[in-house]
């Protein structure tokens, strides 16, 4: 059988690759191929129905795309109807600016682990951060993952190429005395309710702007939902997962802190949002964090953290209070301790040398100092 119509090479015993052109992508071939363990006789068999198939229009679409198009196509199709708007517009954006550029006129057949290991390198050579390395290599293995699994590609391109490693940057907090410094002026501050349940109750800014009337209730906080700003605009949804949703006991000052803003607000039905002007449309979350929370931390004279590093200064002063990891984690929202233990660890040296030292005096050991 001819080059021009299709090819199919033994590349090792019973091992047959079979490659045929199936049309053109900015001037340049784009061909469909495959490796299939068989005998000479059936693997020109495939060669034949692998032709018919392009002849005909019917050839598995997706390997005769370009990865732009089948990233375009997986994004709608796979990625869109199952995930957050919020996580789809990263994934968009990623292939947008990463992966498109570099890789988009590329066949989907004919991707090489050897292009995105040079991908790789072409995006730390240009001074891109390894977090956003990762993020777009996910978005790709992701998308191509799909293809091997429904058996539509036989290898995948992006195996075993080590994703960078992204160090966790370190969490900035307020230490115990601005905290409580802090405190003490919220209830002079016009929102001071919010800053009081971002620092006590370790709340997200997404989900505190979400909180209605009704999520309060005996005392306690029920977090249900959370406010994202999306390229199809403002969206409250319920939490990314069942861990999202919690129930938290409100702080005295926060609870007293409410109540101001409850008596001093115009709109008080159930279903009102509890930060909002007209009860309905949540607060912009970038202006209260560049504006008001800016503000308040100068005229207090704080250090200038962000808005999230509240939740992150709850987070440390309840570690500080040797409140358990595991209570900690269903106050937060997360799945597992693992998160914590890796993003907070500054904080538990202190607490195993207090752990250890517990033991000691329960084990009577105490006593054996060094050196005794």
């Amino acid at each position: 059988m001819s080059r021009r119509s299709g090819q199919c090479k033994l590349i090792a015993r019973g091992k047959y690759r079979i490659r045929i052109v199936v049309g053109t992508i900015g001037g340049r071939r784009r061909t469909y191929s495959e490796t299939i363990h068989a005998t000479k006789e059936a693997a020109e068999k495939r060669l034949r129905e692998l032709l018919v198939q392009r002849d005909a229009g019917t050839l598995l679409s997706p390997v005769t795309m370009s990865v732009a198009e089948w990233l375009d196509e997986w994004l709608r199709k796979t990625v869109e109807p199952n995930r957050k708007q919020r996580t789809t517009d990263g994934y968009r954006e990623m292939a947008r600016r990463y992966i498109v550029p570099h890789l988009g006129e590329i066949g989907v057949s004919e991707l090489t682990r050897d292009h995105v290991v040079a991908w790789v390198n072409t995006l730390k050579a240009k001074g891109l951060s390894p977090r956003s390395i990762k993020h777009a290599f996910s978005v790709l293995h992701n998308a191509f993952t799909q293809l091997v699994k429904a058996g539509k590609l036989g290898t995948h391109p992006c195996k075993d190429i080590e994703r960078p490693t992204v160090e966790r940057a370190k969490v900035a907090s307020l230490t115990v005395e601005q905290a409580q410094t802090l405190l003490r002026a919220l209830p002079g501050e016009p929102l001071g309710a919010l800053w009081a349940l971002l620092l006590t109750a370790a709340l997200r800014p997404s989900e505190s702007l979400a909180l209605r009337w009704c999520d309060i209730e005996g005392g306690t906080i029920n977090v249900r939902r959370a406010v994202s700003w999306t390229s199809k605009g403002l969206v409250i949804q319920s939490p990314k997962t069942k861990q999202g949703y919690r129930h938290i006991p409100l702080d005295p000052l926060a609870t007293t802190l409410l109540k101001a803003r409850w008596d001093q607000s115009e709109h008080r039905k159930p279903e009102d949002l509890i930060f909002s002007q007209d009860g309905v449309t949540p607060m912009n979350q970038k202006v209260l964090a560049r504006r008001q929370f800016k503000t308040l931390l100068q005229r207090h004279g704080l250090p200038q953290i962000r808005l999230y590093d509240l939740r992150h200064t709850g987070t440390t002063l309840l570690l500080a209070a040797q409140v358990p990891l595991t209570v900690l984690k269903e106050r937060l929202g997360h799945k597992d301790a693992a998160f914590l233990i890796d993003t907070y660890a500054h904080v538990l040296p202190n607490q195993q040398n207090e752990a250890t030292a517990a033991l000691a005096t329960l084990l009577g050991t105490s006593q054996h100092e060094s050196g005794s």
